[in-house]
């Protein structure tokens, strides 16, 4: 069967999208445990493939539907059925990421290796990998305790420091290498994409060259807010009536999310209205792409070792203006970060005004992230992937730096989660066959820890 045809093509993206009449799927729904008992069962067969293929219409022009008399698709056939087709062909992520984000080329849409920011990065990058260099030349990897680190991703593992020595903010990455029991090698970029991280692989080449103990992931982030994006996530209510409570898709998530422990559901409600139908789509699309990239690390032989960990961000306080100590310091960074325009001026342009509001939006959007990863990270079938809940360690908008990025205190206890989760599961990987262990780290209950210290 040739995936790569444009019916096939455009059946499989509008899968992806929820755009195929007669088939409703989403993230939320999928209960992986249940829904997958083991790893050969992940992937859906060939046959498999070329029925459910073949049940639905092609229409390139107008919207693809399930042939009359069809048997109704679970969720879980339809999670096997994309997981196998973007196994084979990993490029319809890249098309699907075009429609949903109405661009042209996704490689290289983000600023991470170009312009002032680009050569801040590099700067970065170039700096800490010395660090890295130096440590295992002495030995690091022969004192017992130690751990080596691949880290791949956006702001939150790489804020720029600026040329002239002023440091922002000390990222996670940051706190991790000033504890020399650590050698990290950072492939972590400012405004990187996970799509481009998926897409460009620069990990795959790395990973056995650096054979590290833990393979830190951070992104998504910037695919959502990135050039103004976030406006397409949300309803324009001057135009369109915000989602009643109990419309089935809210009731859903409300049950769902009201079992969290602490969640303000008030607050998780209001901003959910406010969701658009682009943003549960954009969710989708990245459960399958960071499912399909995990599962392919974890399905190969030389990294069954190692522990891979996700995070999911806090409660971002969309802002335009200036929280550091020092505003000449913020300025510098907001020239090239372009402060204000990640969160308040898409919501600003959409008419959403009210600041109860756009807190409550981001709300929502950051708990549906962090429960997206959890998913995965909950998942038994792979037992090497950990989460970092990083919700609720800014208490206060004193503890943000800008709109996106906390300041260097509130990542600190955020890098002391990283530093639990894996000083209590490197080398007890293949030994936890059968025992329940915490796969889910939250970083707020370090805070405590770390002002005890």
């Amino acid at each position: 069967m040739n995936l790569t045809s444009p019916n096939n093509s455009r059946k499989i993206q509008d899968l992806l999208l929820n755009r195929v009449e007669g088939i409703s799927w989403f993230y939320y729904n999928v209960d992986l445990n249940t829904a997958l008992g083991g790893k050969e069962e992940i992937y859906a067969t060939q046959s498999q493939v070329e029925k459910f293929m073949e049940d639905i219409d092609s229409d390139i022009f107008g919207k693809n539907k399930m042939k009359p008399g069809t048997k109704e698709r679970g969720t879980t056939e339809i999670l096997q059925f994309l997981a196998t087709i973007i196994k084979a062909n990993p490029k319809v992520l890249e098309d699907v990421i075009r429609r949903l984000f109405d661009v042209n080329e996704i490689r290289n849409q983000s600023d991470a290796g170009e312009g002032l920011l680009g050569k801040f990065n590099n700067k970065d990058r170039a700096v800490r990998n010395s660090i890295y260099t130096e440590r295992i030349r002495n030995d690091h990897r022969e004192k017992k305790g130690n751990i080596v680190v691949l880290a791949e991703g956006d702001s939150w593992f790489q804020f720029p420091t600026a040329y002239f020595g002023i440091d922002g903010v000390k990222d996670i990455l940051d706190w991790l290498i000033e504890d020399e029991r650590y050698a990290v090698r950072s492939l972590a970029a400012g405004g990187d994409w996970f799509s481009n991280i998926f897409h460009s692989g620069e990990y795959i080449e790395e990973l056995p060259k650096v054979s590290p103990d833990v393979f830190l992931v951070s992104g998504g982030g910037n695919d959502l807010v990135g050039n103004r994006r976030l406006a397409l996530m949300v309803i324009n209510p001057k135009y369109e009536t915000p989602a009643a409570d109990d419309c089935d898709q809210s009731k859903r998530l409300i049950e769902l999310r009201s079992q969290i422990e602490g969640i303000d559901i008030k607050k998780y409600k209001l901003g959910l209205r406010y969701l658009s139908e682009e943003f549960f789509n954009f969710l989708n699309v990245y459960f399958i792409q960071f499912f399909v990239f995990f599962v392919s690390l974890s399905d190969a032989k030389q990294y069954k070792h190692m522990l891979m960990i996700t995070q999911g961000y806090d409660f971002t306080l969309p802002y335009n203006g200036s929280r550091a100590y020092f505003p000449a310091m913020q300025y510098i960074f907001s020239r090239f970060t372009d402060t204000g325009g990640w969160l308040f001026d898409p919501l600003k342009m959409k008419g959403i005004v009210k600041v109860d509001v756009q807190e409550a939006i981001m709300y929502a959007m950051i708990t549906e992230f962090n429960e997206m990863l959890q998913q995965l990270a909950t998942y038994e079938g792979l037992p090497n992937l950990f989460h970092i809940d990083c919700r609720g360690v800014a208490r206060n908008e004193d503890d943000w730096f800008d709109e996106l990025h906390p300041q260097s205190e509130t990542f600190e206890v955020i890098a002391k989660a990283y530093k639990a989760c894996m000083e209590e599961n490197v080398g007890f990987v293949e030994k936890r066959k059968g025992k329940k262990k915490k796969k889910v780290y939250l970083a707020r209950t370090y805070r405590a820890k770390a002002k005890a210290k």
